[in-house]
Formats: structure tokens, sequence, C-alpha cells
């Protein structure tokens, strides 16, 4: 028992005979067991998953699919057989080519793991798990192409080695016979549109099977939660693609919503505004090489689908247009906010010995929905002298885990004659706020999403304190919709705005400021 981790001896609820009752009678301890209701739970694609706290309390989180009668399935293929992969367990798709040192496949504690962004991810292949033959690769096999399938069995994700990757489906779920059904690495069957029988992989099955809950696994936490502390603080992620230009274009991370592949036969208009219709809404589709004014390319103009880019202000999506999405990019690099010679930049950045164009896919949108809309562009008051004055007198605490947004607002802040001092995350930010006097930070500005202490549980804790109730907390962040606007309220936070509007975000601070002056 004292090998076992936390959550395997929860899991020990789900077994078969296990009971809580002291002595088993005729009554008591017969009853339908948790093994039951945890079995029929996964046998419709679903999962169970329990918590306890001593002293706290219990949790149970059932998951199940909306449709129970079809699922959405990743066809993938394993020697001469297809196997189905419910999509509810997928995260995404990864191809190995050993095309740079980079992209290769190592060995910790002699399991094959690969760096996806940073992070080490356990690898497994198919034919291992089902017994074909023992072929998992190794350090020496840098050259070969491994398609992986990224999956998440519970709270691990895992990476399985198929042989190909073919299509997506949706899938009837049949269960297995009664002499298949001890085989844990299968929840059912199903046949495919050529009238073939495919069989249903259990992702949760597979990771018990091949033990990624145990010591390896402990071990890539480590290494991980290692490498995060090293890098975390100083790293920034871009989402890269093409435009009709020569240099690479990229745009932050955390402003992408989805990627869309569209055909251009279904492309709709209203007015001039080309739209598409989109999960029950309009999706206005905005052409960043028309936006940024660069010159038309007839090659892709005339293409049958277009690469879409699916962004959020506010409750509304929009599509930004490009032409080719390339890759994700994680960098140190400093963004150069001297190279903007037009609307819609935000700078340049040198990343893998080549400059990368940084677009401010905000400003870009607000430009769009005036537009839309038919306003005036809203002029920003002039600031006083006295105002300005003022700004120089109070100091922000700035907690925020992007690090390019960090750099970039605290950089707009000081320019602005504010002075600021930055947090990682919301537990480093109290921190900062309880050693300082009382009277050290004039306000609060905080991202929403962040390791460790979010901002909504940072501002609760803040606002737990009677000598911070009446601390101006301000929330910067791309969620944005009216029921996160309303979390935020309840938690405590004065205003909500959203990120890369420097505009507004000057104009909220001065306002704050002009009324502790008066």
């Amino acid at each position: 028992m004292t090998t076992m981790s936390e959550r395997e001896i929860f899991n020990i609820i789900f077994l078969p005979g296990f009971s809580t009752a002291a002595q088993v009678s005729n009554i008591s301890g017969r009853g339908v067991g948790m093994d039951v209701v945890k079995t029929n739970i996964e046998k419709i694609g679903g999962s169970v998953e329990l918590n306890s706290k001593l002293g706290q309390g219990t949790s149970i989180r059932l998951k199940i699919p909306l449709t129970l009668a079809i699922v959405p399935a990743m066809i993938v293929a394993s020697q001469t057989e297809r196997y189905a992969i419910p999509q509810v367990k997928l995260v995404e798709l990864v191809r190995i080519d050993g095309s740079t040192p980079e992209n290769k496949i190592e060995l910790l504690q002699g399991k094959p793991v690969y760096r996806l962004r940073g992070n080490l991810l356990p690898l497994v292949g198919l034919k291992d798990v089902l017994g074909f033959q023992q072929d998992q690769p190794n350090q020496t096999s840098n050259q070969e192409v491994f398609n992986i399938v990224v999956l998440k069995a519970e709270r691990q994700m895992f990476g399985l080695i198929v042989d190909e990757i073919q299509d997506t489906a949706d899938i009837v779920v049949k269960p297995l016979s009664s002499f298949l059904k001890s085989l844990s690495v299968y929840s059912g069957a199903t046949v495919l549109g050529d009238g073939s029988v495919a069989l249903i992989l259990d992702v949760l099955g597979i990771a018990q099977r091949m033990h990624l809950t145990g010591e390896s696994s402990e071990q890539i936490k480590k290494e991980n939660q290692s490498e995060i502390v090293v890098r975390e603080e100083n790293t920034q992620e871009f989402l890269l693609f093409k435009l009709n230009s020569k240099s690479k274009h990229a745009v932050p991370l955390d402003l992408v919503h989805r990627l869309e592949e569209f055909k251009r036969a279904d492309i709709e208009f209203s007015g001039d505004q080309p739209v598409m219709r989109y999960c029950g809404a309009i999706l206005p589709i905005i052409s960043l090489n028309e936006f940024l004014k660069y010159p038309k390319n007839s090659s892709v103009e005339e293409s049958e689908f277009m690469s879409v880019i699916v962004t959020q202000k506010g409750n509304r999506y929009f599509g930004i247009e490009v032409n080719e999405i390339l890759d994700v990019l994680r960098t140190e690099a400093e963004l150069d906010e001297q190279l903007c010679d037009r609307k819609g930049i935000l700078g340049g950045l040198i990343a893998n010995e080549e400059v990368i164009i940084a677009v401010n896919s905000i400003e870009i949108l607000d430009q769009v929905t005036k537009k839309l809309s038919n306003g005036e562009e809203t002029k920003s008051k002039d600031i006083s002298q006295d105002l300005s004055t003022q700004r120089g007198l109070h100091k922000i605490l700035y907690a925020e885990d992007n690090a390019f947004f960090r750099k970039h607002i605290t950089g707009i802040l000081q320019k602005a004659g504010y002075s600021v001092t930055t947090a990682f995350n919301g537990s480093e930010a109290l921190s900062k706020l309880e050693e300082a006097p009382q009277e050290t930070y004039s306000m609060v500005l905080s991202d929403i999403e962040m390791p460790r202490m979010n901002g909504l549980e940072l501002a609760t804790n803040i606002r737990k304190e009677a000598k911070w109730k009446d601390l101006p907390l301000i929330a910067l962040t791309t969620l944005s919709q009216d029921a996160h606007v309303e979390k935020g309220k309840q938690a405590g936070f004065n205003s909500y705005l959203e990120k890369l509007n420097p505009e507004i975000l000057l104009q909220t601070l001065d306002q704050i400021v002009a009324k502790r002056a008066a």
C-alpha cells in the first residue's frame, strides 16, 4: 500500500468485491459495487474519476458522451488491421521524421519519450500493446518516420505509435462478445463504412496495461517540472503561418481558439464582408493579406481550400485567413517593437535564425468590428499634464504567466509613466503584495489563466483581507465572454479588460488615478 500512488488507492473502490461494510452478511456488503458503475460508464465511452481530501470531502466526476449511440473516432492502422480511437481521448497528432536534432525520440530509464513543446511525452507502440512484435523506437532510429497519436487517460498524457493515421469517422459502438471482455485494451467494436470490423481501443486500459502511471510516469513528471521551472518565466508561444510576404508571421498562441480549413466555394457575403456559417453562427472572415496590404497571390486566391485561424473577441468569433499554417513556435526571443511599420503588427523577433513578424490580432479585430458596426474610431482623450505627472506616483502589481504579454504590457505601462512590478502567477503576486508595505501598490493587474494560483483565486484571496477591500483589481485576459466577466466580477475584479488593447487599458488606469487624486 505504501508504494501505491494516491490515485491508485482511490481506484481500489472500483475493484470487484470491494465493500466498506465491517462485516458481510446476507444484506450488507452484497449490493452492486462501484466496479459495475465504472464498467457501464466506460462501455458507453465515458469515464469516472474520484478525488478525496481528508477532512474536506470527496468528489466524483462522471464524463459521459452527449450522443451515446454514435461516437466520433480516429481510425488508425497497425500491421494490416484498423482500430478506432474515441476522439474524446484524442489530444493531437504528431509526426516524427528525424529531420532535425530536436525532432527525435529519446530514452528515459530505458523507455521511449518525445519532447513535445518542451514537455516529455511517454511513448508506447500499438504493436507492442497488442503483442504483434517488440519494436519500440530508440535513439538510433532518428531517421525513421513515426506517427504518434497523443492521448489522455484521466490526467496522464501519452503517445501511441501507429503505422498509419487514416481518417476520422462517426462510429456506432457495439459491445464486445463475452469471451473478449477480459481484454482491457478494447472497449468495443464497430463496423466501418466498407463493411469491415474495427476494434475500439480503450485508452485508459492501454495506459494501465503499459504501466504509464508507475515510476516512469512519475520520473517524467519530475523532469517536466524541473524544465518548467527553468523556462516558464521567459518563454512565449506563437502560432506560425505564411502570408504573401518573404517573412513568416506569427500570432500569440493564447489568442488562437481553433484552426480550421474551409472550402472557398462555401464562402458567403454579408454586404462586402466574407462570412461562413460556423457552429450555428455567422463567422466573419478577415483576409490578413488584405488588412496588412500585402501584394496579391493568384495561386493562393484560386486554391480550393483556405486556412483560417479562429479567434475570439467578446462573445463573437472571427476567422483570420492566412496562406498556410506552419507550426507552434516556443521561443525566449525578445519582441522588437520598433518593427511596426503598419497597423496590425506588434513587432518582430528572431527565432530559428530568421525574423518572425508578430501580428496583433486584437487590433485587427477592433478595426473590423468598427467597420462592421459602422462605428467611428474612438479617439483617446488628451491626458493633462497633471494626470501625466500623477501616473509616476502609482505602482502597479501585474500577474501574468505568458512571457510575451508580461513584457509587452509592462512596456506599455512603463512608457506611459507607471511603475510596474511583475509576478509569474497569482501565488507569487499574493506573496509580493503581502510582503510589501500596505500602500506600496495602487492597483493590481492580473491574467485569469495562470498556474499554481489563477486570477480568480488571486482576487478572492485579496478580497478576504479588509486592508485590501478598496484596492483596485483589473483583469486583463483573453477570456472575455459574458460568463467569464461575471465570474471575474464575483471574484472581486473592478474591471475586466481584453489583452492587447492598450488604449482602453490606459484609460481605465487613468480613471482610477484621477479618482484617487480627486
